[in-house]
């Protein structure tokens, strides 16, 4: 960020780099002091863009949990240890009485049969786990392009407080102790009514860059913590690709090899 330094305060405009200067000088200059719109409105659609984007990260929280992932995770590996090569006994064969009377299969058979309804199911849950696991990735990309947007709009902040604190310091550098020295030696109403006046614009002027500096403060604490919703988000989405790509293959491996 050109605009911070190490410390986290801001860079005099002097200090940047001339790109940046004249980006901050541009918005000094489309303050009007005569306009008290111009002042009350300055900065505010750079704060409605960073909010916007805070509310769209806290709405994929809300939106989104890991019960469903677990639950999902957790079906899984109960069907995957409910059928086992444990439970293929081919040495135990039925009876004749077992065999014709009781019409019982060989262990190998009714094994098979269990395999394939396992098989059923697990594949069912495999097409609820990589929806998941799509949705998963979907909101990591949203956030990845929210961080970026919030740390333009960031930046935009910035902009504006320094160029408010330039503005404010040409204000009681030049121009209030000029309309002062101006009212005191003409002694006239109006003169001193201006100065009054432009007093007030400018104390309008630092409540504007005081509310842009706590928002400031506030998103530069928000910035890390959407790294961390991030993070919530890859861990369900590396365990589901080690079932989807590790889990099942090696299981169905096994199966078939007991059976063989």
């Amino acid at each position: 960020d050109p605009y911070t330094s190490r410390d986290g305060a801001l860079v005099p405009v002097q200090n940047l780099p001339l790109k940046q200067q004249r980006e901050v000088l541009d918005l000094v200059a489309q303050i009007d002091v005569q306009d008290t719109n111009s002042i009350i409105s300055f900065g505010v659609d750079a704060q409605q863009e960073l909010t916007a984007a805070a509310d769209k990260m806290l709405q994929s929280v809300r939106n989104k949990g890991a019960g469903p992932v677990a639950d999902a995770l957790g079906d899984l590996m109960l069907q995957v240890r409910g059928l086992g090569v444990d439970d293929l006994r081919p040495d135990e064969r039925p009876n004749w009485f077992q065999r014709v009377v009781l019409r019982q299969l060989h262990p190998v058979a009714r094994f098979i049969q269990r395999c394939e309804t396992v098989q059923g199911q697990i594949d069912d849950m495999f097409v609820v786990l990589d929806s998941h696991r799509k949705e998963l990735l979907r909101d990591v990309d949203m956030l990845d392009a929210l961080f970026a947007a919030a740390v333009n709009y960031f930046q935009r902040l910035e902009k504006y407080i320094l160029a408010g604190q330039a503005k404010m310091r040409e204000l009681d550098g030049i121009v209030i102790p000029g309309l002062r020295e101006k009212a005191e030696a003409s002694g006239d109403m109006l003169d001193a009514q201006r100065l009054r006046d432009m007093i007030a614009r400018r104390d309008d002027l630092e409540r504007r860059v005081h509310d842009l500096q706590l928002t400031r403060q506030v998103t530069l604490q928000s910035l890390p913590q959407m790294r961390l919703i991030q993070d919530v988000d890859r861990s369900p989405i590396t365990k589901i690709q080690s079932s989807i790509l590790t889990t099942i293959p090696v299981w169905k491996s096994q199966i078939a090899m007991a059976v063989t």
